[in-house]
């Protein structure tokens, strides 16, 4: 299973492998995190969906805060 989280220091969002792993190193800023201690935003099971996920979790935390 697939994760699409938000780095909580770079903010960059991004797609990680979460089944069986504990952390993960973010590809922007290189920071480890505990995958347990941040937001997941969405799940899928295939790692064909995660681009589509990321693009739809980038239009829904910026778009929004565009509008704001």
């Amino acid at each position: 299973m697939y994760g699409i989280v938000v780095c909580p220091k770079c903010m960059q969002i991004q797609g990680i492998k979460i089944e069986g792993r504990v952390s993960y190193g973010c590809n922007g800023c290189r920071q480890r995190h505990k995958i347990s201690k941040i937001k997941i935003w969405n799940r899928v099971n295939s790692p064909e969906e995660v681009a589509e996920a990321v693009a739809l979790v980038k239009e829904k935390k910026w778009g929004k805060e565009k509008n704001d």
